[in-house]
């Protein structure tokens, strides 16, 4: 038995615990696989959580979210393995086809800045064109003035 063969609750869970959510935009999950569809040579767990929290995303429990990932199928053990700051070694994975698959498909539904909404809009990936102001990171305006 291996590591992937384990599921991902504990006998006594509720049914619930059970279900693979789905992977929306913003989530943990979501900012970690960004990672990995940036990273050429692969990443570990440790490397992805540091480099999300470079991005400006604070994520606890980031080998946890990995996990989920492989086992969706969305990244992979390459079959090497790196040093990890503890000095121990991880494994290193890379995105699969399903996973850049996902990704692109994030990207090609918006023109604009992706704004994450995972609080205020249930996951749900807008923009700054579909909220109509301007942008200070890509520098689109509107047309038209808006009302505050």
């Amino acid at each position: 038995m291996t590591y992937t063969d384990l599921p991902l609750f504990r006998a006594t869970d509720p049914e619930t615990s059970r279900q693979v959510s789905p992977l929306r935009v913003g989530t943990h999950r979501a900012i970690l696989l960004e990672q990995y569809y940036h990273a050429t040579l692969g990443l570990t767990d440790e490397e992805a959580g540091m480099r999300a929290a470079l991005a400006g995303h604070d994520i606890k429990g980031y080998w946890k979210r990995c996990s989920d990932l492989r086992t969706l199928g969305l990244i992979e053990d390459l079959g090497i393995r790196r040093a990890l700051s503890s000095g121990s070694q991880g494994i290193v994975c890379a995105i699969t086809q399903a996973g850049l698959d996902m990704v692109r498909g994030w990207t090609k539904k918006v023109e604009g800045c992706l704004i994450w909404t995972e609080k205020n809009n249930g996951g749900v990936g807008i923009n700054c064109r579909t909220l109509n102001y301007a942008c200070t990171t890509c520098g689109w305006k509107p047309t038209k003035k808006v009302k505050p």
